[in-house]
């Protein structure tokens, strides 16, 4: 399971290194999935967007948001855990979820 956030699809303006590490997240796994096409291991890529966790707190954040409009840890939990245990003749591979609303201010 990798975590590439929604910046991992989507393109925010004043971010074109944090966007381009999320988008190498993404043609990393993917590559991955190529080269272990015949293999058992499953890979899933989930894109997050505004998860109310501590990262939020630390002083070198400067952004303003609404922590309150963001998903909870327990949301994404059951989403992870709902993923991961999928029939053995399946794989999730790609999962967005984000806030109902845009949690930058």
């Amino acid at each position: 399971v990798f975590f590439p956030g929604t910046m991992g699809k989507y393109v925010m303006k004043n971010s074109s290194v944090y966007s381009a590490s999320k988008f190498a997240i993404q043609g990393f796994v993917k590559a991955l999935i190529e080269e272990q096409h015949r293999g058992k291991t499953k890979y899933s890529l989930f894109y997050l967007g505004g998860v109310d966790t501590a990262f939020w707190e630390d002083d070198r954040v400067d952004m303003k948001v609404k922590k309150e409009m963001m998903l909870s840890p327990e949301e994404v939990a059951e989403a992870v855990f709902y993923g991961v245990n999928q029939p053995s003749g399946s794989v999730m591979n790609e999962v967005v979820i984000q806030p109902e609303s845009h949690q930058l201010v």
